[in-house]
C-alpha cells in the first residue's frame, strides 16, 4: 500500500483560549478521496506530568495514614535532587481515595505541599473501618486544563502496627470497647471490658457466651486485612469439659460472611483445654488446618497435660499468604523459638475482619492485650 513520508509536519498553533474547541481535519487517503475527522482540541501537552512515587505511611492514634509523592515539571523535571520550578502559578493537588472497584469514594485538595492526609474519620465514613491498603490517584492541577496526568497508588502502609489494650476502655463496673463490631451472630453473649487486678493493665475484654454458636468481635482499627501476625495474652477462668474443637479463646483473620455463612481462619483452643489449632469456617462449614494436643508440645508439658484455667498464656498466631503458623507458651515463661503447629494449604487468599471470639456456652475467656501486624510483618 502506497505510503507517503512528510518530512515536514503541519502544526497548527493553539492558544489557552482555544480550549475545548472543535478542531476538523481533513485526512487524505492517496486515491481514495478525502475523509473527515474531528477532534477536540484538549491541551494535553500543557497539563501537569504525573506526581511520581507515591508512598503511604500510618500515623499518629487514633491511625491516620499520611499520603506523600514527587512532583515533576514539564520544565524542571524531577524535585529529588531539591527544588525545581514549577510551570503552573500555584501548586495544587487532588488526591482521589477509591475503593477496590475504582469507584472514587473522597477526594482531598492540598496546596503547596506534596503530602496529604487521610485522616481516621474519614477513613470510618468511607470504609466503615481502617483499610490495611488504599488505593487513590494524585493529580497536579492547572490553572488552564485542570487535572494533569494521574500518578496512581496503592498503600500498604510500611510499619503497620497495632496495639491494644482495654483499661482506657473501662467505665465502672462494665463497658464496651470501642472501635469494635459485633459480626456473626450477634445475640446469646456479652462482650466487656471488666476490671482484672492480674491483667497487665488492669482491665480485661471478656467474651461470655450464654448459647454456643460463633461470636466474633472484629478489632475495626485493623480494617480489612489479609496478611496478619498477632501476639495476643489470654486466659480462660473455667474450662468446660467437652471436648469441642477451638471452641475458645479464638483469634479471627480474613473474616466475612454472616451467620451461618462465615468464612475465615481463626486459632482456638478446644474448650477442655486438651488442644489447640488452626481452623477455618469455608462458607459456614469448621474445617482443620492443624491441630495439636498440648501433652504433645515440650515447652508446655512440664505444667500440664492441658491448658490450665486461669493462667495467662500467649500466643503467637501467623497468617502469611497461604502458611498458617502459632505457638503457645505460658505468660511466665520465655518463648519457643519453633512453631507448635506450621502449615500450609491452598484457600483463597482474601481480606477479612480481623478480630477476637468464642463458641462455648461453658466457657468465657479473657484477653489482655493485643498486638497484630500487617503485610508480613512481626507483631510485638
Amino acid at each position: 500500500e502506497p505510503l507517503v513520508l512528510v518530512d515536514n509536519l503541519l502544526q497548527i498553533p493553539m492558544e489557552e483560549a482555544d480550549l475545548g474547541q472543535i478542531v476538523t481535519i481533513i485526512l487524505r487517503d492517496v486515491g481514495t478521496g478525502a475523509e473527515l475527522k474531528t477532534i477536540e482540541y484538549e491541551g494535553a501537552s500543557a497539563a501537569p506530568l504525573a506526581p511520581t512515587d507515591p508512598t503511604v505511611a500510618s500515623s499518629g492514634s487514633p491511625l491516620d495514614y499520611v499520603i506523600s509523592w514527587t512532583r515533576r515539571d514539564r520544565n524542571g523535571g524531577w524535585g529529588y535532587y531539591g527544588e525545581i520550578p514549577n510551570s503552573e502559578a500555584t501548586e495544587d493537588y487532588e488526591i482521589d481515595i477509591l475503593d477496590r472497584d475504582a469507584n472514587v469514594l473522597r477526594t482531598i485538595s492540598v496546596t503547596d505541599t506534596t503530602t496529604a492526609t487521610y485522616t481516621n474519620a474519614q477513613m470510618l465514613t468511607d470504609f466503615g473501618s481502617v483499610p490495611s491498603t488504599i488505593y487513590g490517584i494524585v493529580y497536579q492541577i492547572s490553572a488552564s486544563v485542570g487535572r494533569g496526568f494521574p500518578g496512581r497508588f496503592v498503600g500498604r502502609p510500611n510499619g503497620f502496627y497495632y496495639f491494644r489494650e482495654f483499661s482506657g476502655d473501662l467505665v465502672s463496673p462494665v463497658s464496651t470497647p470501642a472501635n469494635t463490631t459485633q459480626r456473626w451472630d450477634t445475640t446469646g453473649y456479652s462482650y466487656n471490658v471488666i476490671t482484672d487486678t492480674s491483667s497487665d493493665y488492669g482491665a480485661v475484654l471478656q467474651i461470655d457466651a450464654s448459647t454456643d454458636d460463633r461470636y466474633l468481635v472484629s478489632l475495626d482499627d485493623l480494617g480489612e486485612a489479609r496478611d496478619i501476625e498477632y501476639l495476643v495474652r489470654f486466659k480462660i477462668p473455667v474450662l468446660s469439659g467437652t471436648d469441642a474443637e477451638g471452641a475458645t479463646a479464638r483469634i479471627h483473620a480474613r473474616a466475612r460472611g454472616t451467620d451461618g455463612d462465615e468464612k475465615g481462619v481463626f486459632f482456638g483452643v478446644n474448650s477442655n483445654g486438651s488442644n489447640f489449632g488452626i481452623y477455618r469456617y469455608n462458607s459456614g462449614t469448621l474445617n482443620t488446618i492443624g491441630e495439636i494436643e498440648v501433652n504433645t508440645v515440650p515447652h508446655l508439658l512440664g505444667h500440664s497435660s492441658t491448658l490450665q484455667a486461669d493462667v495467662w498464656y500467649r500466643v503467637r498466631f501467623s497468617c502469611q499468604r497461604w502458611q498458617f503458623s502459632c505457638r503457645v507458651w505460658r505468660d511466665d515463661t520465655n518463648e519457643p523459638g519453633a512453631w507448635d503447629i506450621d502449615e500450609y494449604t491452598g484457600m483463597t487468599h482474601e481480606y477479612g475482619w480481623s478480630g477476637l471470639g468464642n463458641l462455648e456456652a461453658d466457657t468465657d475467656v479473657k484477653f489482655d492485650w493485643v498486638y497484630a501486624a500487617l503485610n508480613g510483618r512481626g507483631a510485638g
